[in-house]
């Protein structure tokens, strides 16, 4: 179908006009203000890509990172401490008390895995839901809840 695209006055809008029938059918689209700015492209192995999207919208890069990180839809934090999940200390979870995520899904490794009672008690006294899954499993529910303009947090483990 031939389209033509007509940019309105509001850079976030863009009507398209097609014509070929007995009459113009006009579709108006707007741009979603909430952009999700950081999803989460793949993982495998020691890596996990994760795509930042401009605020237009437009030539999102993608960086593939080999570190346990920490993913929110606004903000990538790199190199977050612990490496491996038996590293796992009270402190490492204070940015999620700064962050207030709705709930935090932390991606074990390739294992879903159990917290110490020790660091469960520290989380609940500070109001910090969590969430433990498998590092691939984190990532997909991630993807799935910031889609739907969740606030949340993923602290991922590399598998």
């Amino acid at each position: 179908w031939p389209v033509n695209c007509l940019t309105c006055k509001d850079r976030a809008q863009i009507a398209f006009i097609h014509s070929g029938h007995d009459r113009d059918i006009l579709m108006q689209l707007s741009q979603d203000a909430d952009i999700n700015r950081y999803t989460l492209r793949s993982y495998s192995e020691g890596a996990i890509c994760v795509l930042r999207t401009p605020d237009t919208g437009l030539n999102p890069t993608a960086e593939t990172l080999h570190q346990s990180l920490v993913l929110t839809p606004s903000q990538l934090i790199r190199d977050w401490p612990p490496q491996h999940f038996g590293e796992l200390l009270p402190q490492h979870f204070d940015i999620f008390a700064e962050l207030l995520p709705e709930v935090v899904l932390l991606g074990c490794g390739a294992q879903q895995r159990f917290l110490p009672p020790a660091l469960l008690e520290h989380l609940a006294r500070n109001g910090i839901p969590v969430e433990l899954m498998n590092t691939g499993a984190a990532c997909r529910t991630y993807n799935i809840l910031a889609g739907d303009g969740r606030n949340i947090a993923a602290a991922l483990m590399m598998i």
